[in-house]
């Protein structure tokens, strides 16, 4: 999967959250879920901007996974909760591109390897967005 050249140096931005003015400017910096939000959209999917606890919670826009495919959104915290969970989007073969604190860019990481970090523990879940754009 070629991901844009507009989503490879994308500045991690904590208030940058879904629904902020101009979230589809990337050049502001964005949060977890406004950069895979984004790079979802650009490929022609439509996902609300919901934070992490409303989108596991929803199933009318989006629905739980078990088997991955790219453009799957992934979800982990630190503990079991949806609240507050960290996204990123799979793009196949175990990777995920995903945009954090941590890392301060964009960057693959392997899945397992997301989950042998504390802050990443545990996978709350997969969703697949079922809405795309008109």
């Amino acid at each position: 999967m070629d991901i844009p050249d507009r989503f490879k140096n994308v500045r991690y931005v904590s208030s940058r959250i879904p629904g902020c003015k101009d979230d589809s400017d990337l050049t502001l910096g964005a949060n977890c879920q406004v950069f895979a939000y984004n790079l979802l959209r650009d490929f022609g999917l439509n996902p609300p901007n919901y934070r992490s606890s409303e989108l596991w919670d929803d199933s009318e826009f989006s629905e739980v996974v078990i088997e991955f495919k790219p453009l799957d959104i992934m979800m982990y915290n630190d503990s079991t909760d949806s609240y507050g969970a960290h996204v990123g989007v799979y793009v196949g073969n175990g990777l995920v591109y995903h945009l954090s604190l941590s890392n301060g860019v964009p960057m693959f990481e392997r899945h397992l390897d997301l989950l042998q970090q504390s802050r990443y523990q545990f996978f709350i879940g997969a969703k697949r967005i079922n809405q795309f754009a008109a």
